[in-house]
């Protein structure tokens, strides 16, 4: 009998070692994989923070578009009046040349008219080689007028 309680008292302390043993193991896992999920709990919290302020930039950023979008319809509609303005100023321009080569036309037409007035009043008061007639202010006169 007290060969086998000495038997059992080995058996007990072997099997208290394997339990230390295994128990040591575990512990070192444990431990190995609770760093582990420390990491990535950090890895993880770094992601959120970085996901928030990526949020954060794209509300930003998407109220920035909203504001040049705004400012984009604001300005064609802007861009539609100076369209409209400048129908009116390239009507007003052509309308200018218009009267312009009327202006001109017409001053060529009253140079051309005193010219031929001038030559006539030269030619009447003023003839080469014979005799000259006595010039008055009404005859001045009446030779200027555009229908002699």
């Amino acid at each position: 009998v007290e060969s086998n309680v000495a038997e059992l008292k080995a058996s007990v302390k072997e099997n208290q070692q394997l339990t230390a043993k295994a128990f040591a193991a575990y512990e070192s896992r444990v431990t190995k994989a609770n760093e582990i999920i420390d990491k990535q709990k950090e890895r993880l919290e770094h992601k959120d923070a970085t996901l928030l302020k990526c949020r954060n930039r794209n509300t930003a950023l998407f109220a920035q578009i909203q504001q040049l979008e705004q400012e984009k319809a604001r300005l064609l509609l802007e861009n539609q009046h100076y369209a409209k303005d400048e129908e009116v100023l390239l009507q007003l321009v052509g309308e200018y040349r218009e009267a312009l080569d009327i202006a001109n036309t017409n001053t060529e037409d009253l140079h051309n008219q005193m010219t031929v007035s001038k030559e006539k009043f030269v030619k009447t008061y003023f003839p080469v080689g014979k005799k000259r007639k006595r010039v008055t202010v009404d005859t001045v006169y009446q030779s200027c007028r555009p229908n002699n």
